[in-house]
């Protein structure tokens, strides 16, 4: 009966890659990705399981199943997106890097390797069935109060973003930037143009100003003016509808997201209005001074959060060791209670701040996904210090 059903099973694959243009290794990484969303989303779309045999319960079934599951897996009909998107999320180990490497250049199967690869390894094994999201590893800093202990920067940074506005804290690696253009642009026209004149200057303005003057627009230039785009538009594409009981609206303040007028949606110097980076009275002025006070202000806290944690309870496991302990506790707590806080003027690159990308700590803890939980934080504390 097994072999009947592995063969039924081999038929069908091979009727899907047919479909889809690929191989049976494609068919089968795309039916893990459809199992996976069905595993993830279906609790949510039938609480009480699939009781409606009918008809009409199961077009629906069908429905979700092809809405939630198998279309966001095809899109438009190409698997290419969801096999790299996969790939990433794949281990780095021999058998993976062999599998990868089968499904980028189709080998043939009849090939003696490929039916020895066939026969010793199934590809969806080397994939995490479930995908590691940020909120899962932070459930998995903070769901043991001895990680307070042991890692206790890491489990401040978790608190932080498991706070009701973890997305600012993601926004700090863009405040040296945007800290940058603000300086570049005061250097050359601060007390030199009226509101009227500011309208209309771009950053293209400030470029080529720049040229006149050195012959050639310094790099610095062209990548404060990008990075001050760029935490512009994540702020202001995360406040909208965020807003809530903060200040932005009862100040009539505009926050708008700076847009590309080109077909391609590629940005440039001259979509960045001048006014943007010059605190002044009109709107994006308050903007700007409302966005700038609240990355310093959660820059200061975080580092004071883990400033504080590392220094309060890293004592308390010197005192099993040591006789004096108590009283160190006393003289450290003391002694680092408080943090000189980091005024903006003094922020010139990352170093200065919280520089934490989403992207890069997801990648950390989806490539360390084999190993401990533990291993994994000590292994992400020791790159993110390197950062």
């Amino acid at each position: 009966v097994a072999v009947k059903l592995l063969v039924i099973v081999q038929n069908y694959l091979d009727a899907i890659a047919k479909a889809i243009s690929g191989t049976r290794e494609t068919a089968i990484l795309l039916m893990h990705n459809i199992v996976h969303r069905l595993y993830c989303t279906f609790e949510t779309e039938h609480p009480s399981g699939f009781e409606d045999l009918s008809a009409e319960g199961r077009n629906k079934f069908e429905t979700y199943l092809i809405t939630q599951c198998i279309n966001p897996t095809l899109p438009n009909g190409d698997p290419k997106e969801t096999i790299d998107r996969m790939r990433d999320q794949t281990m780095i180990n021999t058998q993976a890097q062999f599998w990868m490497k089968r499904v980028e250049q189709r080998f043939n199967a009849i090939d003696e390797e490929c039916q020895m690869f066939e026969e010793q390894y199934l590809a969806s094994a080397f994939l995490p069935f479930q995908i590691v999201t940020l909120a899962q590893f932070k459930w998995y800093v903070l769901k043991n109060p001895a990680n307070q202990t042991k890692y206790p920067v890491l489990f401040a940074i978790a608190q932080l973003l498991n706070s009701s506005d973890p997305i600012s804290l993601f926004a700090l690696q863009h405040l040296p930037a945007i800290v940058q253009w603000m300086k570049l642009v005061h250097l050359h026209y601060n007390y030199r143009l009226t509101e009227t004149e500011l309208s209309t200057l771009t950053a293209a303005d400030v470029l080529e100003l720049n040229k006149r003057y050195q012959g050639k627009v310094e790099p610095e230039w062209a990548d404060s003016w990008r990075g001050f785009v760029q935490g512009w538009n994540f702020m202001a594409s995360n406040m909208t509808g965020r807003c809530d009981n903060h200040a932005v609206d009862t100040l009539n303040i505009s926050f708008p997201i700076i847009k590309s007028s080109e077909p391609n949606g590629t940005l440039s110097p001259k979509h960045l209005p001048l006014a943007f980076a010059v605190e002044c009275s009109h709107s994006f002025g308050k903007a700007l001074r409302l966005l700038l006070e609240h990355l310093v202000q959660l820059n200061n806290s975080c580092l004071l959060k883990c400033y504080r944690s590392l220094y309060i309870f890293r004592p308390f496991f010197f005192f099993f060791f040591y006789s004096f302990a108590f009283f160190c506790f006393f003289v450290s707590f003391e002694k680092h209670q408080h943090i000189g806080e980091i005024a903006l003027t003094h922020i010139s690159n990352k170093n200065d701040v919280v520089a934490l990308d989403e992207t890069v700590l997801l990648q950390l803890t989806k490539k360390f996904k084999s190993k401990s939980v533990s291993t994994r934080v000590m292994i992400i504390i020791i790159i993110l210090k390197k950062k």
